[in-house]
């Protein structure tokens, strides 16, 4: 008696056709973007960077959260450098999803330069020791702002934060309230990180 074979799968067509006419959506491989930049906004940081952070000068062009927003996108996504900008800029999807487009390389490394003032480095340089390789410039007023901004965020959760004029410029205090702990608080009992 002869055995029957079953078909392999590989014999079979493929259940999908190939149209070619274009589809009218926009389509990306970041749909994940959209719950990253839902975070940062329903977490008040756009209002908080608008309240600290003023670099911009005129009304045109991306304002301050925009642009920390792209960056927040740009480490979400495995960017290691500013020219990644341009791979995102390139992605239409992406642009629809998050209601703006990606500032171009450009942009963003001027933005980055705003916070960097050549005049503390000089001194950090000239104030190191003979046998010093490297140093620590004085935090830029612009960096101070950056951190008031982040200092008020974490207020709001109920830590309590003080900013410093050395590194590290942003500290976490003991909340006053007895008995609690901020989220993601090393504990001494488990040695990590608590939920």
């Amino acid at each position: 008696m002869s055995k029957l074979s079953n078909p392999s799968p590989t014999e079979s067509p493929l259940l999908f056709e190939v149209d070619p006419e274009p589809l009218p959506e926009i389509l990306t491989a970041l749909g994940g973007v959209p719950l990253v930049v839902q975070a940062f906004r329903s977490l008040g940081l756009p209002a908080l960077v608008k309240k600290h952070v003023r670099i911009k000068e005129r009304q045109r062009g991306y304002d301050e959260a925009t642009l920390v927003e792209s960056f927040v996108i740009l480490n979400a996504v495995g960017g290691e450098c500013l020219d990644d900008f341009v791979r995102l800029r390139e992605d239409a999807g992406l642009s629809e999803m998050v209601g703006h487009p990606m500032p171009s390389p450009s942009v963003a490394r001027k933005f980055l330069y705003e916070f960097h003032e050549e005049a503390k480095i000089e001194d950090a340089k000239r104030q190191r020791k003979a046998e010093q390789i490297a140093y620590i410039p004085e935090q830029p007023k612009r960096c101070r702002d950056w951190g008031w901004s982040i200092a008020d965020w974490c207020g709001s959760w109920g830590g309590a934060v003080r900013i410093s004029e050395s590194p590290p410029w942003i500290r976490m205090r003991p909340s006053s309230r007895a008995g609690s702990r901020k989220p993601c608080e090393p504990t001494r009992e488990s040695g990590g990180i608590s939920q």
